[in-house]
């Protein structure tokens, strides 16, 4: 009995999960129609500003770094994305004379 229970439960775990794996995939298109996507486009288009040699490396106290945050800053407006730290962001209580966190 215990065993017949054992193999009903491995056939129903097997059976039902390939019905999620099944899902997973969007039908009727293909990878590079997602490639194609203006979501994919303005990702791309985001990180090649944040990465570019205009935001200076990004080192921490930088120039870059802040001007990096004031990009994001204005894309996360631009989506209505709610920020839960303040104007200042998230100092967790370090604060350095040089600017450097």
């Amino acid at each position: 009995m215990k065993g017949r229970f054992t193999i009903i439960t491995a056939i129903c775990a097997i059976f039902f999960g390939l019905i999620p794996a099944e899902a997973q995939y969007k039908s009727g298109a293909s990878y590079m129609d997602l490639n194609d996507s203006e979501t994919v486009r303005a990702l791309k288009e985001h990180v090649s500003t944040i990465s570019s040699a205009a935001m200076e490396g990004r080192k921490a106290g930088s120039e870059g770094e802040r001007m990096t945050a004031e990009y994001v800053t204005e894309i996360f407006k631009k989506y209505d994305v709610d920020v839960l730290s303040g104007k200042d962001g998230d100092v967790f209580g370090i604060r350095q004379e040089n600017g450097d966190t």
